[in-house]
């Protein structure tokens, strides 16, 4: 039995490097329910040595409002790739294509936010 909760093995960088044809449904499906689990999303693998709350949320406000953010981006990010599987127009697959790398853009600089926000806080215990 896995006695930490914190997902270490789901690197988000690497997940998030990834172009949408090489993202399955399933995986990506995956990544959008860890962003919505404390333990599982970036918040929660990168700042886990940092106080929290029962339910795994961190007691800093500024890092918890990027979890949520981090979180609420990556659904976007599920139905931006349900949307480019849909389409059959080349031309609208090309735009949400667009839209799906611009949404990853945004999620990455988060998560570097989340990092730069755990450096802090932690240099700081």
């Amino acid at each position: 039995m896995k006695t930490n909760p914190f997902d270490e093995d789901f690197d988000w960088f690497d997940f998030l490097a990834q172009e949408i044809e090489e993202i399955s449904l399933d995986k990506l499906t995956e990544a959008e329910f860890k962003a919505g689990e404390w333990v599982a999303c970036a918040c929660g693998q990168l700042c886990k040595d940092l106080p929290r709350f029962n339910d795994k949320s961190p007691r800093d406000n500024e890092l918890a409002n990027l979890g949520v953010a981090f979180s609420r981006w990556m659904e976007k990010l599920l139905c931006s790739y349900e949307q480019y599987q849909k389409d059959g127009n080349l031309l609208l697959r090309k735009k949400e294509k667009a839209e799906f790398s611009k949404i990853k853009k945004f999620i990455i600089e988060i998560l570097k936010d989340i990092e730069k926000r755990t450096n802090l806080l932690l240099s700081q215990q």
